[in-house]
């Protein structure tokens, strides 16, 4: 049944979240992340083959361990919008957004009337229609968290009208794509990406919007707290196994040389 999106209610309260993003179809990762204590996590359905079907079974683990399941949509467009939240997302994060009509079309999709055209059908979130039609529909939209990546060029140049879209929660900066669009690949203290975060971070508060990004490593979390983000994607389940099978395999090396 649907819950309380705790993660919207601590960001608007300006506590910090911390989210992974998950690529792999494998429920005990979620379920075992969730225990570790992350805030919520991003199913990737822009960069991964995960199906609405798995992202359901995400959805359920997520719920288990009390972890907030959002998934990145592959699209603006109600198609791409409808069935995963109707599989069991507590909210969408919207990929390489440019303008303020897209962030507005996809805030319609996801939400029901009147603030929206969502369709309606009988989703695991209302219980597959044992809570009451009207209860969810107040319900769903009030808990539905938004956020838009902002990750390109244009997104930046009109950032101030895509977050004063109503409906949007956060503002997430894509670092690597966005470095690659200014020209500056992977150089995220270049100049341009700091302009970038300071801009991003002044429209949010301006408009009563959370910043986001992503962080590699918790050194890069105390700065960009500092600069204002809230909202931060610490790692990611491929990197978790990278990482952790290199230092141990190194590790392991090393001792028998």
């Amino acid at each position: 049944m649907l819950k309380v999106n705790v993660v919207k209610q601590k960001i608007a309260a300006g506590e910090v979240q911390f989210g992974y993003l998950q690529a792999m179809p494998e429920a005990g990762i979620t379920e075992l992340l969730g225990h570790v204590g992350y805030d919520f996590v991003m199913l990737d359905g822009e960069h991964s083959p995960l199906l609405p079907a798995q992202m359901e079974n995400l959805s359920r683990a997520a719920e288990v361990s009390g972890i907030c399941p959002i998934v990145r949509v592959p699209g603006c467009h109600s198609q791409d919008i409808c069935r995963l939240l109707d599989a069991g997302a507590a909210g969408i994060i919207l990929p390489n957004v440019r303008s303020r009509a897209e962030v507005e079309e996809a805030v319609n999709a996801a939400r029901y009337l009147p603030a929206g055209t969502r369709g309606l059908s009988m989703p695991r979130q209302a219980g597959f229609g044992s809570m009451p039609m009207p209860e969810f529909v107040a319900y769903a939209n009030q808990n539905l968290l938004i956020t838009v990546q902002v990750e390109t060029p244009e997104a930046l140049a009109d950032i101030d009208n895509i977050v004063a879209v109503d409906g949007v929660d956060v503002a997430l900066l894509g670092p690597l794509d966005m470095s690659a669009a200014l020209g500056v690949l992977g150089q995220f203290d270049h100049p341009k990406m700091v302009d970038a975060r300071q801009r991003i971070v002044a429209a949010c508060e301006k408009n009563g919007v959370t910043a986001g990004t992503f962080a590699l490593s918790a050194e890069q979390v105390e700065p960009l707290i500092a600069q204002g983000f809230r909202f931060i994607l610490l790692g990611a389940d491929l990197m978790f196994l990278r990482q952790s099978g290199s230092q141990i395999l190194a590790a392991a090396r090393a001792l028998g040389q």
